[in-house]
């Protein structure tokens, strides 16, 4: 039981070193979300750490809507799975590798819930783009855990060339151009945004989004000199009214997530009419707070991407509750056992949220 205790408080301490910031933002009372002028047949997906986790879940949960996800620095879908307990014996480097989980149970898992109808046909993967970035000095996630998130991917897909493997000389993080610490230092202090010389968004969304537009690189491209950052408009909207029951503590989401809209986006500015694309990003553990989360947003080079590329971007947040204190997005079962599937109570809301802007949802 010690040791069970140690593996808990362990995440507590390690997860909780962002949630005090100086930094505070005004931020505007929330908007109620509408439909914009999107692509459908390009939404993709990315998270970080526990993000990362709800990524895979929702793409694979609703693959017939998403066009590809990026997952950065943690495990593949379902590892250890039903208990935080668990994921750090098995799936973490809190529980030394001694009885790692093996990444046929999730695919078995997949397999299961398919034949139940609880997800997407998996043949809907075959031809999805998928992007990791791992972090081979990463404190939490051992390199061969995450690794196996494309050999879950593999198992699926058509075409092996559609599964892009990343991995850097760097800690738990998700990594920037210029914002943070040095890439092989503690990112703990700086929202888990590292300074790589490298931007993940840019990365991420340029592989997933190749073979429809060529996704411009903010962060080199001279045709970008003289756009000043973020042109567009960073707005909260009003999450609750996604719940099934307005219930913070059964959902364990926030009242509010953040849409970013950018300039060319916006109706006045897009003269000709043309949809832009539509992506969604998942934050980790503790950057639930929108204090915290504004932080991440605007650093982790999301916002100069989408504006170059006409993405428009969801950032929807978690909350803190007794049985998740750290408000991490729900990848160990404490929403309820079905919380991979369609019927996961997070998945549920973000699916609405998702529809609501593509207009399949009033």
């Amino acid at each position: 039981m010690e040791s069970v205790t140690h593996i808990v408080l362990l995440f507590c301490i390690i997860s909780s070193s962002i949630v005090n910031s100086n930094q505070v933002e005004t931020i505007s009372p929330p908007i109620l979300l509408s439909q914009y002028n999107v692509r459908h047949d390009a939404v993709t997906l990315s998270g970080f750490s526990s993000g990362s986790s709800m990524a895979t879940q929702l793409h694979v949960s609703h693959s017939a809507l998403f066009h590809g996800v990026a997952l950065f620095s943690q495990a593949f879908y379902r590892c250890g799975p039903h208990s935080l307990v668990e994921f750090g014996l098995r799936c973490s480097k809190l529980g030394m590798g001694v009885f790692p989980y093996d990444f046929r149970l999730s695919i078995g898992d997949a397999r299961r819930y398919e034949w139940m109808r609880l997800i997407d046909p998996l043949v809907n993967l075959r031809g999805q783009r998928i992007f990791v970035w791992i972090g081979e000095l990463d404190e939490y996630v051992p390199l061969e855990m995450a690794m196996e998130n494309a050999k879950f991917y593999e198992t699926f897909t058509s075409n092996k060339s559609l599964i892009r493997t990343t991995v850097f000389h760097a800690k738990h993080l998700l990594p920037t151009t210029n914002f943070g610490d040095a890439c092989d230092q503690d990112a703990g202090q700086n929202v888990y945004l590292g300074n790589c010389n490298y931007s993940g968004a840019h990365a991420a969304l340029e592989f997933l989004l190749r073979d429809k537009a060529n996704i411009i690189n903010p962060f080199i491209s001279t045709q970008m000199q003289n756009i000043p950052q973020e042109e567009g408009s960073l707005m909260a909207y009003d999450q609750s009214e996604f719940y099934s029951g307005r219930n913070i503590t059964d959902e364990a989401m926030g009242t509010l997530g953040f849409i970013y809209v950018p300039k060319m986006c916006q109706p006045q500015f897009n003269i000709a009419d043309e949809p832009c694309f539509l992506h969604v990003n998942f934050h980790g553990c503790n950057e639930w707070h929108p204090q915290v989360a504004l932080r991440y947003i605007r650093n982790s080079g999301f916002l100069l991407v989408a504006d170059a590329n006409r993405i428009l971007t969801v950032f929807p947040l978690t909350t803190r509750v007794p049985q998740n204190m750290d408000g991490c997005w729900d990848f160990f079962s404490y929403t309820g056992s079905l919380f991979a599937t369609k019927k996961g109570k997070q998945i549920k809301i973000v699916k609405a949220i998702i529809d609501r802007i593509l207009g399949k949802l009033k």
